[in-house]
């Protein structure tokens, strides 16, 4: 987590977690795009895995390298904003989702269609929202206990 020194509780980073491998551009970007835009208006900072890197999909060495990027960035987040699309692939996401849980990341999902959404036992608590706009409520509110 970002070092608060006056203020630990502060949410700053928040991690867009989603479809990236299998999805494409658009499907990668847009939702990015969107909710970074809606959390800036909020004061808030994002990181974007999908505008971070381009990927060949052949180097093995990359493919780590990324990985191990990625796993930064989630540990230096505040928290997460997950975006699942019941009509898009998605590999890496759900392992996101658990590393978050792990490290006591607030995690909030945003899909269109929840009744679609693959309620693992881990998610089972994980709130779900229609919006990024009501994604970002829920982390403030967090941020205010």
């Amino acid at each position: 987590m970002t070092d608060h020194t006056d203020n630990p509780e502060v949410i700053d980073l928040v991690y867009l977690c989603g479809a990236i491998d299998m999805a494409t551009d658009k499907d990668r970007k847009s939702w990015r795009e969107t909710a970074r835009d809606v959390l800036r208006q909020h004061g808030m900072s994002s990181f974007s895995p999908a505008h971070a890197f381009t990927y060949s999909g052949e180097d093995k060495r990359t493919a780590w390298a990324m990985r191990v990027i990625n796993d930064t960035a989630i540990r230096e987040s505040d928290a997460l904003i997950v975006y699942i699309d019941p009509n898009v692939h998605t590999s890496g996401t759900y392992m996101e989702i658990q590393q978050a849980i792990e490290q006591r990341k607030p995690t909030v999902i945003v899909t269109p269609d929840p009744q679609r959404v693959n309620r693992m036992a881990y998610l089972k608590h994980t709130p779900m929202m229609a919006t990024f706009e009501s994604a970002v409520t829920f982390l403030k509110h967090m941020q205010q206990r």
